[in-house]
């Protein structure tokens, strides 16, 4: 397994929130003697009705950041690969594949930007349909455009989120 691994679309599957809800009982219950504060589940997988990677986003909020090593080692123990911060300082990126398991984890600050950020788009984007479906057309044109690979996709998409931010922010929305 790669961290740029290649990537492709579905549709919108139910199937995904409890997909979450099953993992997030495995985390608590093999992470239960760490400082978690909050595991909540974001991405476009989180969002209804829209198009996804079908990968699970798992956002682990701690409150002390950087995790200690005994935690990430319990999350090996689980499957999950350990990429550090693979880029974004402030999280730590674990990713776990198998034939019934596509879940990416992100452990970071609880109420940190990043934590708030991903709350804040996930919210957003549940709340604004328009938003929510110009997002999943982006995704498709993306993709349709020849990205393949994750890096790519993100990069390419990376403007428009920023802009949604800044989008929710300026509408002080919040849940």
């Amino acid at each position: 397994m790669q961290l740029n691994e290649k990537i492709y679309l579905e549709k919108y599957n139910p199937d995904w929130i409890l997909q979450f809800e099953k993992e997030k009982l495995k985390l608590q219950n093999k992470l239960d003697l760490y400082d978690l504060c909050c595991i909540e589940h974001i991405g476009s997988t989180a969002i209804p009705n829209i198009t996804a990677k079908p990968i699970v986003d798992i956002l682990i909020g701690i409150e002390m950041y950087p995790p200690n090593e005994d935690m990430i080692k319990s999350m090996a123990d689980m499957g999950y690969i350990n990429w550090n911060e693979a880029g974004v300082e402030g999280r730590v990126y674990l990713s776990k594949r198998s034939p019934d398991s596509f879940f990416n984890c992100h452990i970071v600050q609880y109420e940190s930007d990043i934590w708030n950020n991903n709350i804040l788009l996930r919210d957003y984007l549940k709340k604004h349909e328009d938003e929510a479906k110009a997002y999943s057309e982006l995704k498709q044109r993306i993709v349709k455009q020849g990205a393949d690979d994750l890096l790519e996709y993100s990069n390419k998409k990376s403007e428009f989120i920023f802009n949604l931010l800044e989008e929710a922010r300026q509408n002080n929305f919040s849940e």
